[in-house]
C-alpha cells in the first residue's frame, strides 16, 4: 500500500500544474512533460493498486469459504445429533 501514496498524492499536483499551463504560464515542452507525468502516474498507480485489490479479494473469499464451511459443519453436526436423538427416542419408546 505504501507505493500507492506518492502516486495518489502526485495526481493533484500534476493537475494543478496542467491548469496553470493552460493559463499560459509555461512552455509547450513543459506542458508535454506534465501530461506525460500525469499519464505515467495514473498508469503506475493502476499497476500497483489492482494486484493489491486482487489479493485482498482473494483473502476475503478464502475467509468467506472458511466461515461458510465452519457454519455448515456446525449446523450439520447439530442436525445429525438431533436426528439421531429423535431416532433413538422413537426406537426406545
Amino acid at each position: 500500500m505504501i507505493p500507492i501514496i506518492p502516486s495518489r498524492l502526485s495526481l493533484p499536483i500534476f493537475l494543478g500544474l496542467l491548469v496553470r499551463f493552460l493559463d499560459g504560464n509555461f512552455s509547450w515542452k513543459f506542458g508535454y512533460i506534465l501530461a506525460a507525468g500525469f499519464v505515467l502516474t495514473v498508469f503506475l498507480s493502476s499497476l500497483i493498486f489492482h494486484p493489491c485489490i486482487f489479493e485482498c479479494q482473494k483473502i476475503g473469499m478464502q475467509v468467506r469459504i472458511g466461515l461458510t464451511n465452519l457454519i455448515y459443519k456446525k449446523v450439520y453436526f447439530f442436525y445429525v445429533n438431533e436426528v439421531s436423538a429423535h431416532f433413538l427416542k422413537i426406537l426406545y419408546s
